[in-house]
């Protein structure tokens, strides 16, 4: 099987994202799962999973399970009580293994943080209720956020 261009492969993971551990304690029933839309670069996949696509949704699912079990055990509206509000992976990765795919708009490795951020957006990501994309730049500077 090629490594070139953009794959999009079905993952595997747990059906039920509820059945997954979390740090404990009463949760709500009726929480809330945000279905993510994941993009691995191919600087990530390359430089962080050493150009294997099993590592690199392996790296991938570890984080958002991190991430799924902090924001469920998090009391968003302060009542005292956990939300429940996780994270779920769709059903498709895309996977950049090089710069060779007809859609790949991260190319230029000279790109700063916003102008890597505006070709982020411009992709579709509407069936989300967000997109991560894992990337392994290095900008040069700390990253300023301004809101």
């Amino acid at each position: 099987m090629s490594h070139c261009g953009s794959r999009k492969r079905k993952w595997q993971g747990p059906s039920d994202i509820d059945a997954t551990p979390l740090l404990g304690g009463a949760l709500r029933r009726d929480g809330s799962v945000c279905e993510l839309g994941i993009v691995i670069d191919r600087t990530y996949y390359k430089e962080i999973a050493n150009s294997n696509w099993a590592v690199a949704v392996s790296n991938v699912a570890h984080h958002v399970a991190m991430a799924d079990a902090v924001f469920r055990a998090t009391d968003m509206d302060l009542d005292g009580i956990p939300d429940n509000i996780g994270f779920k992976i769709n059903a498709e990765i895309t996977v950049y293994a090089s710069a060779d795919a007809d859609d790949y708009k991260f190319s230029n490795r000279s790109l700063d943080f916003h102008d890597l951020l505006m070709r982020v957006y411009n992709y579709n990501y509407d069936k989300f209720c967000l997109a991560v994309v894992f990337f392994y730049r290095d900008f040069g500077q700390p990253l300023q956020f301004c809101l």
